[in-house]
């Protein structure tokens, strides 16, 4: 039908955008879950690097195989001072709801305030974007 079709490409021309009521409603129709990274608040590390955690999610268990790529973006973070750039694919197995994605986080003696960054969602496939992730990062103590 011509009428799905174009609601799978409205669908994609979705992905990485804000969540939309109509996004859901479509997914709802189009019976596929929605998908979305949970926003985190982690620690710089003091020396080193270290791996700051969160998870992705879906609303609902698939039947398919989900496959959702990711891009770290700078907000007030800075990518390649405070995190290392990366762009992570996340896959679900069918009938999974959560999977972690991390963030390399990059060590500074700088006394700092709290920076941000954000895991955006680049592409989905079998599923519908509806908003990427806010990471938190908070100076480290002495920093």
């Amino acid at each position: 039908m011509r009428t799905a079709g174009l609601l799978l490409v409205a669908m994609t021309l979705l992905a990485g955008m804000p969540a939309t009521a109509g996004a859901e409603a479509s997914s709802r129709r189009a019976g596929l879950p929605t998908v979305r990274v949970i926003p985190a608040t982690v620690t710089e590390p003091t020396l080193g690097n270290r791996l700051g955690f969160t998870v992705v999610r879906l609303s609902a268990p698939s039947s398919r195989r989900v496959v959702v790529e990711i891009s770290t973006r700078s907000i007030t973070a800075t990518a390649n001072q405070d995190f290392v750039r990366l762009h992570p694919t996340v896959v679900f197995a069918p009938g999974e709801t959560t999977a972690p994605v991390s963030v390399e986080l990059l060590a500074d003696d700088r006394d700092e305030p709290t920076e941000t960054m954000r895991l955006a969602i680049t592409e989905v496939r079998n599923a519908v974007a509806v908003r990427g992730g806010r990471i938190t990062i908070l100076d480290a103590p002495g920093g």
